[in-house]
C-alpha cells in the first residue's frame, strides 16, 4: 500500500514539473508571427515602435 501512495505522489510531481516547464517555455517563446510587424499598412517608424515594443516583452 506504502508504494501505491508514493507512485501517486510521484505522478502528482511529475505533472507540475512538466506544467511548470511547459508555461516557462511558452512564456519565453518568441513570437513567429507578430501581426504588426508584417501589416502592410504601417509605416516604417509605427513597424520600429513595433520592433521595440517586441524587444521591450522580450526583455521581461
Amino acid at each position: 500500500m506504502d508504494w501505491l501512495i508514493v507512485a501517486i505522489a510521484v505522478a502528482v510531481i511529475a505533472v507540475i514539473v512538466a506544467t511548470t516547464v511547459l508555461a516557462v517555455r511558452d512564456r519565453n517563446a518568441s513570437p513567429t508571427l507578430d501581426d504588426e510587424a508584417f501589416d502592410p499598412e504601417l509605416t516604417e517608424l509605427e513597424r520600429a515602435a513595433a520592433a521595440r515594443r517586441r524587444a521591450e516583452r522580450r526583455r521581461r
